[in-house]
């Protein structure tokens, strides 16, 4: 579905048009020049000879010269940081004159999905049965009520779905991973998120321990990549895991906790499934900033150490995510 960021066409938009005032020489219809530009990544985009055919076609007049004399609109269509389909449009007198931009966005997965908004959006914007260069040419602008175009929105993609964690906790730790991420206009991904992992026996031995924990994460991402419902962001981030644990079998216990920094790299993966619904694939390694022990003291005193954690963490997150 194509979201319009300037006016939206309504049936007061084709009155405003009707009743615009015309130039004298209206009768005759005015030419124009486009200028398509097609960012890299948006090759699947359609091309300016096809986007003038369709134009003139659905139209049924002939608007395209090589050089126009009264009007041209200058084009560029583009993907977005978070996978959405951008087209800009700017129209201009002969002279240079800015009569007015406008911006059309979709999240659908194809390109091919802006084309039709961008013909009728390029064929309203000319009326070019409708108006005439001279003094009035700023009329199609003005009947439009065309704005300066809208930057693509902030988007914020909340996830959800299990974990796996190994290194800090005993084997291979299962568990809950939930968080947030801002896709700013023309700006890296950044996302908080936290996971909560399942309790784990260090050993079936007796005496030993039971261990479980949380972490909180903070990372960024300057890097990505995309191709069709596909997106890969390539970062780095921060990580505070709290670990608690509890002996067993021993005469007395404590429950000790312990917090333990970590930093590495990021990958996180998402795939277009339906709309703003996505498949989401976080991916990371991290280099422990310092270690955890538990250890218990024998009969004689002396210190017997059941668990240390590694000194790499690594965790994988499967679930959800919406694109908003």
């Amino acid at each position: 579905m194509t979201r319009f960021s300037s006016v939206l066409f309504a049936p007061g938009l084709l009155f405003a048009l009707a009743s615009a005032p015309r130039p004298a020489r209206a009768a005759q219809s005015a030419s124009a020049k486009l200028v398509w530009e097609r960012a890299p990544g948006a090759e699947s985009c359609i091309d300016r000879e096809r986007l003038e055919e369709s134009i003139e076609r659905r139209w049924r007049r002939h608007v395209f010269v090589a050089d126009g004399e009264d009007f041209v609109v200058e084009g560029h269509v583009s993907r977005g940081a978070s996978g959405e389909w951008a087209a800009s449009l700017a129209l201009r007198s002969a002279d240079g004159t800015n009569l007015g931009e406008r911006q059309l966005v979709t999240r659908a997965p194809s390109c091919v999905d802006l084309d039709d908004s961008l013909v009728l959006a390029l064929g309203i914007m000319l009326d070019l049965n409708r108006q005439k260069t001279g003094d009035d040419v700023g009329h199609p602008a003005a009947a439009l009520g065309i704005r300066p175009a809208n930057t693509v929105p902030l988007h914020v993609v909340p996830f959800a779905g299990a974990a796996a964690s190994a290194g800090a906790l005993p084997g291979l730790a299962l568990g809950f991973r939930a968080g947030v991420a801002l896709l700013p206009p023309a700006f890296m991904r950044v996302q908080l998120s936290g996971s909560v992992y399942a309790a784990e026996n260090v050993s079936s031995a007796r005496p030993g321990a039971r261990m479980f924990g949380w972490a909180a994460e903070l990372a960024a991402f300057p890097f990505s990549a995309s191709g069709g419902p596909l997106r890969a962001d390539f970062g780095a981030g921060v990580r505070l895991t709290e670990l608690y644990a509890r002996g067993l079998g021993l005469y007395r216990t404590e429950s000790p906790s312990e917090a333990l920094p970590s930093l590495g790299p990021r990958v996180e993966l998402s795939l277009r499934i339906a709309g703003p619904l996505a498949l989401d694939v976080g991916l990371g390694v991290d280099a422990a900033l310092s270690r955890y022990r538990f250890v218990y003291r024998d009969s004689s005193g002396g210190v017997v150490s059941v668990y240390e954690t590694a000194p790499f963490f690594g965790e994988i997150g499967v679930g959800l995510a919406v694109l908003l």
